[in-house]
């Protein structure tokens, strides 16, 4: 019997491998194309929620622009006052009309793509608008929300906590609103409404019966770049409420 060469035994292998495998893909041929058929479904489905998800996206992110838009134009047009004669210059009709598509787009924004990255910016500007139309409780509500689940930047986490500090003044919560005032101006230092927030503080905790707390907040009004007039009117209400001593208290 003749030797098989070194060729012939690597191809001899080579056959017996594909024999082998001919014979396990027959005896499992159905387990196997059911695997098959699986991960392309698998890889289907992951292309089709990707589509979807961007789709999505997409169509939020277009809602939110036109949204915006509206209330950019608001500011810019029915609460400007060129003549600086203190009255808006577009009618009040019509801003509250344009901030009511406003919202009615930003809602939808929440309703309809609540797992967009537009759904934070809409649930702050829900929050601003409502604010802005005067429903307090509503704005509280937004505001609460976006702190509560969302975060954007240090800015916007201040600044809705400024608003959510507005709605319980205006709901007369002056307790509440005063310590949340005090808390974001020693949270945020580089914040660009913190002396605002520490003249609010000082009057609101004067007005809640939280002494200390408003010479606290006074006092850091007093150390900050405000002006005099602010600081003077200040030092004024709390004279009036009994917080401060105008004959003991020392102006240095």
């Amino acid at each position: 019997m003749a030797r098989l060469t070194k060729r012939q035994m690597k191809e001899d292998k080579f056959v017996t491998g594909l024999l082998k495998s001919q014979e396990f893909f027959n005896q499992y041929r159905s387990q196997i194309l059911l695997g098959i058929a699986g991960f392309v479904i698998v890889v289907i489905v992951a292309v089709l929620l990707i589509t979807n998800s961007r789709s999505a996206e997409q169509a939020a992110q277009n809602q939110f622009g036109e949204a915006s838009m509206a209330v950019r134009e608001f500011f810019n047009t029915f609460e400007a006052d060129r003549n600086q004669d203190g009255i808006p210059d577009g009618s009040l009709d019509s801003a509250l009309t344009i901030l009511t598509n406003a919202q009615a787009e930003f809602e939808d924004i929440l309703e309809n793509h609540g797992g967009s990255d537009m759904a934070k910016f809409a649930t702050f500007y829900l929050g601003s608008i409502a604010f802005k139309l005067g429903d307090f409780a509503e704005a509280e509500n937004y505001y609460q929300r976006f702190l509560d689940k969302y975060y954007i930047s240090e800015g916007f986490t201040a600044a809705a906590k400024m608003g959510l500090a507005g709605c319980k003044e205006s709901l007369r919560d002056f307790e509440g609103a005063g310590l949340l005032y005090l808390e974001i101006a020693q949270e945020y230092p580089d914040f660009p409404q913190r002396m605002e927030a520490l003249r609010k503080a000082t009057i609101n905790l004067a007005r809640g019966g939280l002494d200390e707390e408003a010479k606290l907040a006074f006092s850091l009004l007093e150390d900050s770049e405000a002006s005099r007039s602010i600081i003077s009117d200040a030092r004024e209400f709390l004279y009036e409420q009994n917080v401060l001593n105008p004959y003991t208290y020392n102006l240095d």
